[in-house]
């Protein structure tokens, strides 16, 4: 998925470049450069599914690969989760730095 700034003047970005630039350098927002399209049949199995659910299906395509699934699912579900949280590098002694995959950060 590739993000253009609404001014045209801007150099096209990934979603990951689009999400930490913020306003593209000819003041523009950066928006898709096309919109992905949901079937009607996508969308109607969408009924009845957790929130978290739907909202994964309706916004994957638009982080193209900058995501894979799991991380995704991740940030969806969970937002933001403590760097050491159950099942994540819990009891991790080895020395080293951890980054925050969406906004590079260390944790």
């Amino acid at each position: 998925m590739r993000y253009i700034s609404t001014r045209g003047d801007a150099p096209e970005l990934t979603f990951d470049e689009a999400m930490l630039t913020g306003l593209a350098r000819d003041g523009g927002l950066y928006v898709p450069a096309e919109i992905p399209q949901m079937s009607h049949g996508d969308i109607a199995a969408l009924a009845g599914l957790p929130y978290e659910e739907v909202a994964f299906r309706v916004m994957r395509p638009f982080v193209g690969e900058s995501f894979t699934d799991e991380e995704f699912r991740v940030g969806v579900k969970e937002g933001t989760e403590r760097a050491f949280s159950p099942g994540n590098y819990e009891g991790e002694k080895r020395p080293g730095l951890y980054h925050c995959k969406g906004c590079g950060t260390a944790l």
